[in-house]
C-alpha cells in the first residue's frame, strides 16, 4: 500500500468508521410510528439541502419555523407560516463555519464557529436570512511537542455586547528519581488569556491575544511559590502531599466581566478554586499595554454605581456540583421549572467517583425551618443507563418530556407532570445514542424535534424523506 492510499485510510477512512461506531440514530419510522406521523399530519417542507442526522429545531412559533444543522458547512432554514398555518417556501443560508445558532434578538440570529484555532461570528436577519456583519477571532494555538496545555474557553454577553474568552494553563512537571522510584509532580509553569469584544451595534471588535497576567507582580508571585511547592515534593517525607490543591489553587481562570467609562474599559476577574479573585483593567483604546492589576476595593470606590464589593466568606467554599436533596446526593444534569415547580434529572452520588447507574427525575420543594433544605415530592427511575442530553418542556400543561427505553431496547417519550410526577403520554421523536460501545461515555437525546405547545402542533425531522413533518399533537398522542 503506498503512502498516498495510507494517508487518506487514515484521513477519511478509519475517522468515518469510528463515527459509525460511536453513535447511533433512531427515526420515528425506526420506533414504528410512520403511520400516526402520516395520519395526523398537516403539512410537510422538503429542505432545501441534504440532511444528517443533527438537524435542530430553533424555534417553532405561529409565524415561522427556524431550522440549522451543522456538516461541512452550516446550514440555516426558514418556513414562513401563513394566518392559516401554512407554510411557504423554506428560506436556506449556508455558511462555510457555524456549530451553532441562537437568537440574539427579535430582529437577528447569531451564527458561531469554530475552525482551527480561529472561532466565526456570523449576526444573520431574522427576517430574509442575509448576514448582516461577520467577522473572526483568533486564539492563542496548542502545539504538538508543547507541555500539556488546558483550554477553557467560554462566550458570555455583557449589556449589548458579546465576549468570547480563553484561559491557557500550561502544565509542567517537576521531575526526579532515586534508586527506587521517578518522580514527577506537576505545577502551573503560565497563564494566558484571550479576550475579544464585539459590538453588533457599531459592528467594531476589540481583541486581546495572549494576555500575559503573570508578568504582572501578584500572579507571577502565586506561580512562582506553586512551582517553589512542586519543587519541595522531592524533600519531603512523603511526597505528594496535597498535590492537586496546590496545582489547583495555582489555576486561575476569567469569571467575570464589566464594561465602565462608558465602555472604553474592559474590567476582568481572574478565579481559582478557593474562590481567590484578582481583577485586572485594559483601556479598549490604548490595548494590552495598558494592562494593569487593580485592587476591589479601589475599583468600587471608582465605580460605586457599577460594581459592589462583598465579602469573600472563607468557610463557604463551591467544591462541586454535588445537589442534597431529602438527605441525599445527586449530580445534576438537567434543570427545568414549569407551573412554580423545580424538576431535576440527576445521578446519584454513593461515593467519591461513585454513582448510581440510572438517572433519576424528580420534583424538588423547599422546606423551611432553622435551616432550608430540599426535599424529593415525587420521583422516577429511568429504565437505562444513558445520561440524558436535554428535554422538551410543555409550559402549557406544566409537563416535561425526555428519553426513555422501551422493553425491546428502542426509545421512546415519556412525559411526566412536574406538580406530582403522573407519567403522561409522549410523542414520536428522533433520537441519537452518543458514545455507543463498551466503556464509552454515553447519552441519549431527542434530536430534530419539538413541540409548540401553545398551538398543540408536532414538529419532527422525517430524515428518510429529508423533510420537516408539523403533525397534530393532540392527535397524535390519543
Amino acid at each position: 500500500m503506498g503512502r498516498r492510499s495510507l494517508r487518506y485510510l487514515f484521513k477519511c477512512i478509519i475517522p468515518a468508521l469510528l463515527l459509525t461506531m460511536c453513535s447511533k440514530y433512531q427515526s420515528f419510522q425506526d420506533g414504528g410510528f410512520s403511520e400516526k406521523i402520516a395520519a395526523s399530519q398537516r403539512w410537510a417542507v422538503t429542505l432545501p439541502y441534504r440532511s444528517g442526522q443533527e438537524l435542530v429545531i430553533e424555534h417553532a412559533s405561529a409565524t415561522e419555523v427556524l431550522l440549522w444543522e451543522s456538516q461541512k458547512k452550516f446550514h440555516l432554514t426558514k418556513i414562513s407560516l401563513s394566518a392559516d398555518r401554512r407554510p411557504g417556501a423554506p428560506m436556506h443560508l449556508e455558511l462555510d463555519h457555524g456549530n451553532f445558532c441562537e437568537e440574539f434578538d427579535s430582529r437577528r440570529l447569531l451564527v458561531v464557529g469554530d475552525h482551527k484555532n480561529r472561532k466565526y461570528v456570523t449576526l444573520v436577519d431574522r427576517v430574509n436570512l442575509t448576514p448582516q456583519f461577520s467577522t473572526n477571532f483568533l486564539f492563542e494555538a496548542s502545539y504538538h511537542g508543547r507541555p500539556k496545555i488546558i483550554s477553557l474557553p467560554g462566550r458570555i454577553r455583557v449589556e449589548d455586547k458579546l465576549v468570547f474568552y480563553q484561559s491557557k494553563v500550561e502544565i509542567q512537571r517537576h521531575e526526579w528519581s532515586d534508586a527506587n522510584y521517578r518522580y514527577s509532580v506537576p505545577y502551573v509553569a503560565s497563564l494566558k488569556y484571550d479576550i475579544h469584544i464585539l459590538d453588533p451595534t457599531k459592528r467594531t471588535t476589540h481583541s486581546f491575544t495572549g494576555l500575559n497576567c503573570g508578568a504582572i507582580e501578584v500572579l507571577r508571585e502565586r506561580l512562582a511559590d506553586g512551582k517553589l511547592q512542586a519543587e519541595m515534593q522531592r524533600f519531603r517525607t512523603f511526597p505528594f502531599s496535597k498535590r492537586s490543591q496546590e496545582l489547583d489553587r495555582c489555576i486561575y481562570s476569567l469569571d467575570q466581566f464589566f464594561l465602565l467609562d462608558q465602555g472604553k474599559t474592559l474590567v476582568f476577574c481572574l478565579v481559582n478554586s478557593e474562590e481567590e479573585r484578582l481583577y485586572y483593567s485594559i483601556d479598549l483604546l490604548q490595548g494590552d499595554r495598558s494592562l494593569q492589576w487593580r485592587r476591589a476595593d479601589d475599583l468600587a470606590a471608582k465605580y460605586p454605581h457599577q460594581l459592589v464589593l462583598t465579602k469573600r466568606n472563607p468557610t463557604k467554599k463551591l467544591k462541586s456540583r454535588d445537589l442534597i436533596v431529602s438527605g441525599r446526593t445527586y449530580i445534576a444534569k438537567q434543570f427545568a421549572f414549569l407551573s412554580g415547580c423545580l424538576v431535576v434529572v440527576a445521578r446519584e452520588k454513593w461515593a467519591e467517583d461513585r454513582y448510581a447507574p440510572t438517572c433519576s427525575v424528580f420534583g424538588i420543594r423547599f422546606l423551611e425551618g432553622k435551616t432550608a433544605h430540599l426535599d424529593r415530592s415525587w420521583g422516577y427511575t429511568l429504565m437505562h443507563e444513558y445520561d440524558i442530553g436535554g428535554v422538551i418542556e410543555d409550559p402549557i400543561s406544566g409537563a416535561i418530556f425526555f428519553p426513555e427505553q422501551r422493553g425491546d431496547g428502542l426509545f421512546k417519550v415519556v412525559g411526566l407532570s412536574a406538580k406530582d410526577g403522573r407519567q403522561l403520554k409522549g410523542f414520536p421523536a428522533n433520537f441519537k445514542l452518543d458514545g455507543w460501545g463498551e466503556g464509552a461515555k454515553r447519552r441519549i437525546r431527542i434530536v430534530g424535534t419539538t413541540i409548540d405547545a401553545e398551538r398543540r402542533q408536532l414538529y419532527t425531522h422525517d430524515r428518510d424523506s429529508n423533510r420537516i413533518v408539523c403533525a397534530d399533537l393532540q392527535r397524535i398522542r390519543q
